[in-house]
């Protein structure tokens, strides 16, 4: 989207992080070839296969970079869309449902995209009772299951 008095995009960039190296070489050529164009950063992963997440939450809040995380994958994100999930998942349970209600895996089909958007507003809020459940229950933030992407997808809706 345009601003028209400051003559810049107001937009968000996301990226997803493999690894914390991969991540700092990612941020460091997106900060410097993109340093006017955006007024806010994200990093979305998942939690699966990711191992150094203190590393990078650490460097991201170093750079004022929010982050999106999906435990344990982003298909959990999706399955909130259609159920509630409140017992730990691992990934593979997690793809295959989110597949039998997409019809699809994380590349996104238009019929996918428009069941998301669809259901948006009760993903939102299991994930926001997740957050509430694991914060209840003393079990860490971003314990399986959980994924904060609504927050990102938040963002992209209001700009």
């Amino acid at each position: 989207m345009m601003d028209d008095e400051a003559g810049q995009l107001s937009m968000l960039l996301a990226f997803r992080a493999e690894n914390t190296y991969s991540f700092y070489d990612e941020l460091d050529f997106s900060l410097e070839a993109t340093a006017q164009a955006f007024n806010e950063y994200w990093c979305m992963f998942d939690v699966d296969e990711f191992p150094n997440l203190p590393e990078t939450y650490q460097l991201a809040a170093q750079h004022d970079i929010k982050i999106a995380v999906s435990n344990p994958c982003v298909e959990l994100w999706f399955l909130l869309h259609f159920q509630d999930q409140t017992a730990a998942l691992e990934r593979g349970p997690a793809q295959t449902l989110a597949k039998r209600y997409l019809s699809c895996g994380k590349s996104l089909t238009p019929d996918a995209l428009d069941q998301l958007v669809q259901h948006h507003g009760v993903a939102m809020e299991r994930a926001e009772k997740l957050d509430n459940k694991h914060e209840g229950d003393g079990s860490p933030a971003c314990s399986n299951p959980s994924s904060s992407v609504w927050r990102l997808v938040e963002r992209i809706r209001n700009q």
